[in-house]
């Protein structure tokens, strides 16, 4: 059945008042909404058909058998990877958006007991290899809205490194995967910076507290070194990083041994050192 859902006003409506999911055969809707994530509407793609679907997502309606066909489509190449290489487009929107289905997803498997290893690991491939192929970084784009990709990366990088089921060769991979993301060449000057840092932060808060996960994080955070081959604004962007993962810290935990890890990091970026 073809719902209206490119009518935003009949959108509005629905997530407006409570709602009877049985009245939805809900993949059908989740499918046509998650096509207006390919809009450059931000209304459309954000505010409506992106926030019905995480209602959804948060609801008791949805079943197995609706969540996992649902992901399996969102994660394929005409949807997380559309036209996957390109530069200044619209199909960013698409690929952007359909990352936020990942975090969804997890939540979704865990609070329902479904998180089993073989979905977590799907989940994060498809995510590392996503993070490696995009080459549209761009944050906020002026009349279109929010694409974020970054930052969206951030948030699933999150949801995967904070869940119970990641392993220490999980762990290194993850971390590993922010560093490359906060060491981009495109200036990241819409919060991405903070975006990974939180994502940073919850994963250390996650894992500190083993010996496994403080030497992963230890290594990891000693490794983070700049690069002199005149890569300035990546530079920039780790250090803008590692500064917003320090005042994390420091607001939660001012005495916390990070601190000094990551301070040294930072002194490593000093353009002034």
């Amino acid at each position: 059945m073809q719902w209206p859902v490119h009518d935003k006003a009949w959108l509005a409506q629905q997530l407006q008042r409570p709602q009877d999911w049985d009245i939805y055969p809900l993949f059908e809707l989740l499918c046509q909404l998650l096509e207006n994530l390919a809009s450059p509407d931000p209304l459309l793609r954000d505010q409506l058909s992106y926030t019905w679907i995480e209602q959804l997502f948060m609801s008791p309606a949805l079943s197995l058998d609706i969540v996992d066909p649902f992901v399996k489509r969102a994660l394929d190449q005409e949807h997380l990877f559309y036209r996957i290489g390109e530069k200044e487009t619209d199909s960013i929107f698409m690929r952007a958006f359909s990352v936020l289905i990942i975090p969804l997803a997890i939540n979704w498997y865990e609070t329902h007991g479904h998180l089993t290893p073989q979905r977590r690991d799907s989940l994060q491939q498809a995510l590392f290899t996503y993070i490696r192929q995009e080459q549209d970084w761009r944050g906020y784009i002026p009349h279109k809205g929010w694409a974020h990709a970054a930052a969206h990366s951030a948030d699933a990088l999150s949801a995967l490194g904070t869940s119970p089921l990641s392993r220490q060769e999980d762990l290194v991979a993850i971390v590993h995967n922010i560093a490359y993301l906060a060491h981009l060449d495109t200036p990241l000057v819409h919060t991405e910076e903070d975006r990974l840092a939180m994502a940073a932060y919850q994963i250390m808060r996650a894992h500190d507290k083993t010996a496994t996960g403080s030497v992963v994080i230890s290594s990891w955070l000693n490794a983070l070194t700049p690069d002199h081959s005149g890569e300035a604004i990546a530079n920039g962007n780790t250090r803008r990083f590692l500064r917003s993962l320090y005042f994390r810290w420091y607001f939660d935990d001012p005495s916390s041994p990070w601190l000094f890890a990551i301070a040294e990091a930072i002194k490593r970026f000093d353009i002034f050192a």
